[in-house]
């Protein structure tokens, strides 16, 4: 929350990475972990899985280096690719396993927590150039309570999801040492602060507050 809510946050919303658009806040929902269909209790089991990912050149790279398999697959067919043993496992937060069932099937949620990408709420340039300083500062402060409220509510959501998973679904919740994930990723943040930019001074911000 430190980094969605400071100036990290601010520089991303004020970034020019999607023309035509403005940002006007972050919403928090929650850490993205591994879920898999066979047990695993370390990094170590991790080796060699074949894990769904979204077509993404950063989420394929960070599969890669965990020393996984990356696998896109198409998320409504993911239920029927955990089933049948095309992957052996996909990334998300708890919500993936009750939400959408794939808790029937993948029975071991890993909380390693690899990730943590958040939703931005955005609005039309052309339609804020019209809108009045008054109706701007407005919109401002209801996506900053917003991202308030989104981060009470998902912790609230996932401790509910939680409780379904282990207790109706029987499912298994897995604390796993974060430091392996930590060190097999390592390699992206360097390579990203070694081509400078605006991504490598917002590692340096949020390293900074994490100190």
């Amino acid at each position: 929350m430190r980094v969605l809510q400071g100036e990290v946050g601010e520089a991303i919303l004020a970034s020019e990475g999607a023309p035509g658009l403005v940002g006007l806040g972050l919403m928090y929902e929650g850490y993205r972990s591994f879920y898999t269909n066979t047990p695993v209790a370390s990094f170590d089991d991790i080796q060699g899985m074949k894990i769904r990912v979204q077509p993404s050149p950063s989420a394929i790279r960070m599969i890669e280096l965990m020393g996984a398999q990356p696998t896109p697959i198409a998320f409504p067919e993911l239920y029927s690719a955990l089933q049948q043993g095309v992957v052996d496992g996909a990334e998300n937060n708890v919500g993936a396993l009750t939400y959408v069932r794939h808790g029937e099937v993948a029975k071991t949620f890993v909380r390693n927590e690899h990730s943590c990408i958040p939703a931005t709420y955005v609005i039309s340039q052309a339609k804020w150039d019209e809108l009045s300083d008054e109706y701007k500062a407005a919109l401002r402060t209801a996506a900053a309570e917003a991202l308030e409220r989104s981060w009470t509510m998902q912790n609230e959501d996932e401790a509910a999801q939680e409780a379904i998973f282990t207790g109706e679904m029987g499912g298994t919740i897995v604390e796993v040492d974060k430091a392996p994930f930590m060190a097999a990723v390592a390699p992206m943040i360097e390579e990203t602060r070694a081509a400078g930019g605006q991504a490598a001074e917002l590692i340096e911000m949020i390293e900074a507050l994490a100190d």
